[in-house]
């Protein structure tokens, strides 16, 4: 069990397409073959951008089960709270509109930027990613978030909730994203469309379900 885990912990470490172009064998007529005496495991030009789109590589076999599951559940509720947050934004702006001031547009900036500034984090996220995992850096992006939601919680003008909630919880949610995706990956092989697909619905699941929950909570607990 305990080696079971560390080789899960080594491949979290391990981008997720270097571990597979380092099993690429090539012979010496310049063809591309597995590995004798590893499972044949073989896809066509799914890293066409690393080795030559008709080079066969084989990859091992993921867990596909067990503790991955553990990951999938805890990707969807990173990605129900982050694009839950991100796009219900909209039940805010009547009440901020009324406490702060300004149009309906400047106050629609705030919601405008904290989605286009963890889009824009993506890139970043995923060098941190290579370097340092999946789990640090969601850890990481999960406390500058929670950083960025309490200070904009406190703030009193619309420039302080453009800085807080827009910049610093877009960072976070931008370093939450890509982790959130990349573990449920490498934790699965055969069923990996599966529980990438499930660990994509927490983004329409958040939607739904905290948009009623902000209405009450805006409404019963004041502004």
């Amino acid at each position: 069990m305990s080696s079971t885990r560390a080789d899960l912990l080594q491949e979290e470490r391990t981008p997720l397409l270097r571990s597979r172009v380092n099993l690429l064998v090539q012979d010496d007529e310049g063809s591309d073959v597995p590995r004798h005496g590893v499972p044949r495991v073989t896809r066509r030009g799914s890293i066409r951008f690393s080795i030559r789109s008709n080079a066969m590589f084989v990859e091992p076999a993921g867990p596909d089960g067990g503790w991955g599951w553990v990951v999938v559940v805890a990707s969807f509720i990173c990605l129900c709270v982050l694009d839950g947050a991100a796009y219900t934004f909209g039940v805010f702006l009547d009440p901020l509109i009324e406490e702060m001031g300004g149009g309906r547009g400047q106050t629609s900036i705030a919601g405008s930027l904290l989605v286009a500034t963890y889009a824009f984090t993506g890139p970043v996220a995923s060098r941190l990613v290579s370097k340092f995992g999946t789990r640090k850096v969601c850890i990481a992006g999960a406390i500058i978030a929670a950083t960025g939601l309490s200070l904009g919680s406190l703030t009193t003008s619309l420039v302080g909730v453009i800085a807080s909630y827009s910049i610093v919880t877009g960072v976070g949610f931008g370093l939450m994203y890509i982790p959130s995706i990349v573990a449920v990956a490498n934790h699965f092989t055969k069923k990996r469309s599966l529980a990438i697909g499930i660990c994509l619905c927490g983004a329409g699941f958040g939607t739904f379900a905290l948009s009623p929950l902000e209405t009450f909570v805006t409404q019963n607990y004041g502004r």
